[in-house]
């Protein structure tokens, strides 16, 4: 199978056979992915040799029957098939971390089911080693960012640690699906605290809110095992920014990603400003010109989702390991 056919054109147990350089392989079997972006991800994790052995099968391709589910959800009756030569890669969401239901189970348990560790594929390609790679690309001329993302995601993260595992903890025990969505509001405009303190104090306050209106509902000796467990996947506070909603994180590291880009332009162009000697008139018009080139400029070598695409390096993921050895069952 090609990476363009639809999983649900062939038996989840097929092998396949292809031509490469003249000669007809065997392939061991195939790799069920979510989507066509997916397989850049698992290409990149899983590493050459394997993918050699392996085809790419869509969840969500060219081709796909619209029957209503999307992604993984398409899996989950097959998740049960997972073997040596049918393997699911599949992102983690909140199935690895608090699963609650049986097919959540099953790819916690089966180890032919890949998982991201991490919540999506967003979170990996923004991870905060990727996104120190990315921004060296954030400048112009001698014109550079000043800005440490590593910190800026440590207190995002940090802040974000105790409301994240409350509303997981509310969301798995007590089916409460709006806690979430209370969640996400939260962070939903932290990229306005970078450069700003009092956005950040009130960034502070709104979780501090959020822990005490929900307190009630932790207040047990089941939260501290459920916190224990998540910490045995991997989530910590330097580390909760990894175990967000994927989408959102990624919105949010280009709102970020925009604010670093007007603090460069801003730096340049008072820079520039002070070194022309010219009639105020002439000396506007030669400011607004080079505002536009500086910021085009930026608009197309910082673009972020470029950058991702090139630049992508999944050993600077600090769960890299941890992805890695679920590899082992198939080297």
């Amino acid at each position: 199978m090609s990476s363009k056919d639809d999983f649900f054109d062939s038996a989840v147990t097929q092998v396949s056979k292809k031509f490469e350089h003249g000669i007809s392989t065997e392939k061991v079997g195939n790799i069920y992915v979510e989507n066509e972006p997916d397989v850049f991800l698992w290409e990149k994790l899983l590493g050459a040799a394997i993918c050699k052995k392996y085809d790419f099968s869509l969840a969500n391709s060219p081709i796909s029957q619209d029957i209503g589910t999307r992604g993984k959800c398409r899996f989950r009756q097959a998740f049960k098939l997972a073997n040596k030569n049918s393997i699911f890669a599949v992102d983690a969401d909140f199935d690895v971390l608090a699963p609650t239901e049986e097919f959540q189970q099953i790819i916690v348990e089966n180890d032919y089911i890949f998982h991201t560790v991490a919540y999506s594929r967003e979170n990996l390609l923004n991870s905060c080693g990727n996104l120190e790679a990315y921004l060296t690309k954030f400048k112009y001329g001698e014109t550079v960012h000043q800005i440490n993302i590593k910190e800026v995601i440590n207190e995002l993260s940090i802040t974000l640690y105790l409301p994240f595992l409350y509303s997981l903890y509310i969301k798995s025990t007590l089916k409460n699906t709006e806690i979430m969505q209370q969640f996400n509001k939260l962070y939903e405009n932290y990229a306005e605290c970078i450069f700003d303190e009092d956005k950040k104090s009130e960034f502070i306050d709104l979780c501090e809110n959020f822990l005490k209106g929900n307190a009630g509902d932790c207040e047990h000796e089941n939260f501290q095992e459920f916190i224990n467990d998540t910490k045995d996947k991997g989530l910590n506070k330097e580390l909760t920014y990894l175990f967000l909603c994927g989408k959102n994180l990624e919105r949010l590291i280009d709102k970020i990603s925009e604010k670093i880009k007007n603090r460069i332009i801003t730096a340049y162009i008072e820079d520039f400003s002070e070194r022309i000697r010219k009639e105020d008139d002439v000396k506007r018009k030669l400011i607004s010109d080079k505002r536009s080139e500086v910021r085009n400029y930026l608009k197309n070598s910082a673009n972020l989702s470029t950058l991702r695409e090139h630049l992508f390096d999944p050993s600077r993921f600090e769960l890299y390991r941890v992805i890695e050895k679920q590899f082992q069952i198939i080297m």
